[in-house]
Order: C-alpha cells, then sequence, then structure tokens
C-alpha cells in the first residue's frame, strides 16, 4: 500500500483495485442470495475486508489526516460494489465520535438512502 498520493481519488484507485484482485467469486454467487436486486460484489469475506480498511485507515490517518479519510470513504460509498460501500463503513468505524455535526449531517444526509435495507433483503419483504 504506497500513499504517496496526495488526493484521495489515487488512494480510491488503489483500493478498487485491491478488492477487484481479491475476494473469491464463488463467495460472490453465495453473497447474492442475501439480496432481491442483483448487485455486484467482489467476493471479500469481512474479516479479511475489516483488516484491509482498517490498515488503510491507519495508513491514510497517520500520513492524510481525518478529513483525507472521510473524502476516500466518501468517494468509495459512491460506488457501485457492495465490498466499496463496506469498506468505507470499515474506514470510519473507528472515527464517527471524532465527528462533529458537520460530519456526522453529511454522512446522514448522503450515505444513509445508500445503504441495503429491507427493500433489497429478500427475508424483510412483506
Amino acid at each position: 500500500m504506497a500513499m504517496r498520493a496526495l488526493r484521495p481519488a489515487s488512494i480510491v484507485a488503489e483500493i478498487r483495485r485491491a478488492l477487484r484482485n481479491g475476494g473469491s467469486a464463488e463467495h460472490a454467487k453465495g453473497v447474492q442470495q442475501f439480496f432481491k436486486e442483483e448487485i455486484k460484489s467482489h467476493g471479500w469475506y469481512t474479516a479479511d475486508l475489516r483488516k484491509l480498511a482498517v490498515s488503510y485507515r491507519r495508513e491514510i490517518l497517520s500520513q492524510h489526516g481525518a478529513a483525507f479519510l472521510l473524502s476516500v470513504a466518501d468517494k468509495l460509498f459512491s460506488g457501485d460494489v457492495l465490498e466499496e460501500k463496506v469498506f468505507a463503513v470499515f474506514l470510519l468505524e473507528e472515527q464517527i465520535d471524532d465527528f462533529g455535526d458537520r460530519e456526522s449531517d453529511y454522512l446522514n444526509d448522503g450515505w444513509i438512502g445508500l445503504l441495503p435495507g429491507p427493500t433489497t433483503m429478500p427475508w424483510c419483504t412483506t
């Protein structure tokens, strides 16, 4: 993980490459059963994905700070692959308590509608 670039988009591209190259095609097929609508998945197991995200979080925070981390997470969350969204959540999971009203409002307004929910999960249908 080379953190030379100073732009969030560069780090996002690096993370997306890592996500595409990792995971399991077989697991990706199995993930689909949990959603009514078709989703894109690289087939990462949660523990492995969290471990990678925590590694990136530490590196990003030490070299670029919290605002940069939020920008990276935001760009990942706007992607269309399941692991990108989960990775974004893992990047921020230890930072939420440090966010002020501005960051919290931003996340609530921008991300909540993008989370998978009852309309995409078959066991939650009425």
